[in-house]
């Protein structure tokens, strides 16, 4: 099976409700203002509560369908803020350095081999002054949550599941940022969840 069914509404039943937690801890680490980009932005759940705050917002993900739902509920809210694109998020070179406050980047990097997850980062890092992750935590506490957790990732099966395991066995998202030498400023205690949220400069 392949997690390429989570599109659109099913991604909003399931999905969006396991990131609520984890999109409040972010916006109380965002000031309010600026520029924001959420990469990897899905139904743009989280895209829609940063325009509460800040200046623009602009919500890219590789799923049309996604971003497409994510331009209609726009529309219906009369959002004017707010921005989607279909974009690969290993291709940001139209990005200028720094030309964002802030960037949000919710479960990427364990779905990557190790050397594209360190290159995302690294253009993330460049045109973000600040950049808030949310991804698995290391380790899952809960014993239920890392069933659950292994459960998911092994139905996306192939390459996906693969990269995730290796995420794993390095210690999750510490050890890419080590290799990249990038400094955590803040990191919310977190509960027997099975994600974390950090924020780095």
């Amino acid at each position: 099976m392949n997690l390429l069914f989570l599109d659109g509404l099913t991604y909003k039943i399931f999905i969006d409700p396991l990131l609520a937690s984890s999109h409040k801890k972010a916006l109380k680490m965002i000031n309010g203002g600026g520029k924001v980009i959420d990469i990897a932005c899905g139904t743009g759940s989280l895209v829609f509560r940063l325009s509460e705050n800040a200046f623009r917002v602009t919500g890219i993900d590789l799923s049309e369908p996604m971003i497409l739902g994510a331009r209609r509920t726009k529309e219906r809210k009369l959002i004017q803020n707010v921005d989607f694109f279909v974009k690969d998020v290993t291709k940001l070179c139209e990005y200028s350095d720094n030309e964002f406050d802030y960037a949000t980047i919710s479960m990427v990097v364990h779905q990557f081999p190790e050397q594209i997850a360190e290159d995302v980062l690294k253009e993330v890092f460049r045109i973000a002054k600040e950049v808030i992750i949310i991804d698995y935590m290391f380790p899952i506490l809960s014993s239920f949550q890392r069933l659950l957790v292994y459960f998911i990732e092994r139905l996306a099966g192939g390459e996906h599941y693969q990269n995730f395991l290796h995420y794993m066995e390095n210690s999750g998202i510490d050890h890419y940022l080590n290799q990249l030498q990038i400094n955590k400023i803040e990191q919310p205690a977190n509960s027997r969840g099975a994600l974390t949220v950090l924020r780095c400069r």
